[in-house]
């Protein structure tokens, strides 16, 4: 099967297979059994990975379910948005100007790089920083521009260098420095990188799609077949049966060769019987084929079949227990997109105290914490808060059911002496939490609201 373009109908080829291309199958026979020395064996070859990336993108990009399943991820990682806070105002104006910012707008990044992350599995955001106002600005650097990316020290795990392709730069292309904490404390260098879905000893991501791009390819194909059998199936033809020899027939034809029309009236004798017929194209083993191909890619790619419209067979009891590792993963992609805001907010501080934009009355708010021992590296402090919205709805009815059924154990509890008081106070507030009410537990014993002694009724005058 080919990863194709669909275009009103017409189905055209765009290349080689994603698995000759993974295989290596595009420059030389044996292209992936050699590697740079620099690289890590993990790492796809260079075109490779970049055929990897342009089919995904097309996937993503023209095929239905490819475009669902990477919007998915987007629609629950950002949900309704990402929300800051800063407690220092001084740090919320410098958090807010480069938020804001026209150009960097992570209101609508926030909506775009999440899906462009997982995508091309590689996301590489530029970072300009004016060297005397500390004002930061983003760029942004397709992944197909990378041509390699350097390890520090033949250690994986420390991406230190980019190299991009641009003209005038050589083959080896132009290197950029990643923006990471180089020893002193301080994040330096020229491009953030992040990249999801890859082993850890490869210094490359890969795309969401990567390992069902050719079934998302054959199940978009067996459709267009489906779609052409069934327009096939509407036409018909007239079968005429006339009696005599061919000379007749081609008689016949020159004088009646066009199709009645609708309405029209039709009469013949005994030596002419018409017939309608109608192509037999089975539709139900192509019904089957449909469906055991989409299950496949369900459970390929850790995507529910009711997520996709394949709700058959399917109750709410069921359904929520099918998508609990779904939610898990997608509470990872959550949380990993957070820790790529925390580091360029963290760059975007660090830049404006150096050139001495984050002051107060009193002085400098420290963005660093100092080491308590002489040599100590300094420890970022932590001014900003992200907040993001749930992966998994609140079920209100059954938290409340849980917090009636656990108020009456503690009843229970309480009168069997089973926990403290601080005990009983955190667990209810466990229970509360999945209300969505924030209680904080205290030790401090409760004291008895003061109430008003009872009066006695006045006495009623009579009239």
């Amino acid at each position: 099967m080919r990863t194709v373009i669909q275009s009103g109908g017409k189905v055209e080829s765009v290349g080689l297979e994603l698995s000759e291309a993974v295989a290596g199958n595009v420059v030389d026979p044996d292209e992936h059994l050699w590697r740079s020395l620099t690289g890590s064996r993990r790492d796809l070859p260079e075109i490779t990975h970049q055929r990897a990336q342009e089919i995904c993108f097309t996937l993503a990009q023209q095929n239905p379910l490819g475009h669902r399943m990477t919007e998915l991820i987007r629609d629950y990682v950002v949900g309704d948005g990402i929300s800051w806070e800063a407690q220092n105002p001084f740090v919320g104006e410098l958090v807010e100007e480069f938020w804001e910012d026209g150009i960097n707008d992570l209101e609508q990044r926030n909506q775009d790089w999440p899906l462009e992350l997982g995508m091309y599995g590689e996301l590489i955001p530029e970072a300009f920083t004016g060297p005397i106002s500390g004002i930061t600005r983003l760029g942004y650097i397709d992944p197909s521009q990378v041509k390699k990316v350097d390890h520090l020290a033949g250690n994986p795990l420390v991406r230190n260098t980019v190299w991009i392709r641009e003209k005038g730069a050589g083959h080896k292309g132009k290197p950029l420095q990643i923006i990471r904490d180089r020893g002193n404390g301080f994040l330096e260098g020229d491009v953030f990188f992040f990249s999801v879905n890859s082993p850890s000893n490869a210094t490359r991501g890969w795309p969401d799609l990567l390992h069902i791009a050719d079934w998302l390819d054959a199940f978009d194909q067996m459709l267009w077949e489906v779609a052409e059998r069934s327009r096939l199936a509407r036409t018909f033809i007239w079968d005429v049966e006339l009696e005599g020899n061919d000379t007749n027939i081609d008689a016949w034809l020159r004088k009646h060769g066009t199709p009645p029309r609708s309405g029209t009236i039709r009469a013949h004798n005994k030596g002419e019987k018409w017939e309608a017929v109608a192509p037999t194209l089975g539709s139900f083993e192509a019904s089957a084929e449909a469906q055991t191909l989409m299950k496949h890619i369900s459970a390929s790619s850790g995507w529910p079949s009711h997520w996709l419209s394949g709700a058959e067979d399917v109750n709410r009891a069921t359904a929520r227990e099918m998508g609990q590792p779904t939610v898990r993963r997608l509470s990872r992609r959550q949380k990993y997109w957070l820790r790529c805001l925390t580091t360029m907010l963290r760059y975007v501080l660090e830049q404006a105290e150096v050139s001495g934009r984050l002051l107060t009355e009193n002085g400098r708010v420290p963005v660093f914490a100092e080491g308590k021992a002489t040599g100590e590296l300094k420890k970022p402090i932590q001014l900003v808060q992200l907040q993001a919205p749930g992966i998994e709805p609140r079920d209100d009815f059954r938290a409340a059911q849980m917090f009636v059924q656990t108020a009456n154990a503690m009843a229970m509890a309480e009168k069997h002496g089973w926990f403290e008081e601080s005990a009983k106070r955190q667990i209810l507030a466990l229970v509360l939490s999945k209300m969505g009410f924030d209680y904080q537990p205290t030790d401090e014993p409760m004291k008895p609201e003061k109430t008003e002694p009872e009066r006695e009724p006045a006495a009623l005058s009579a009239v």
